[in-house]
């Protein structure tokens, strides 16, 4: 398993958020940061509602999953980090 993102990056919040409520992808997502340890790791929340139907579901994901790719394919590769992070 790679290493949590460190809760600085702000990787949810801006980094993945932003891209997600612009244009083509348009949805909204709960970011959320430092829930390794309270310094590290982020995540997104997808809470559709409870009558959400399959075709629903699928548009949700393929927006949501389309603003993670775009977010990765702009990503810089960093260097392996040393230490304690």
């Amino acid at each position: 398993m790679g290493m949590p993102f460190n809760y600085h990056i702000s990787l949810s919040y801006t980094l993945i958020l932003d891209p997600a409520m612009a244009p083509p992808f348009q949805i909204y997502v709960y970011p959320g940061a430092g829930t390794n340890g309270g310094s590290k790791g982020d995540h997104i929340q997808i809470m559709p509602p409870f009558n959400v139907t399959e075709k629903e579901i699928h548009f949700i994901v393929d927006r949501v999953a389309g603003a993670i790719e775009v977010f990765f394919a702009q990503l810089e590769p960093e260097p392996p980090l040393r230490g304690n992070l």
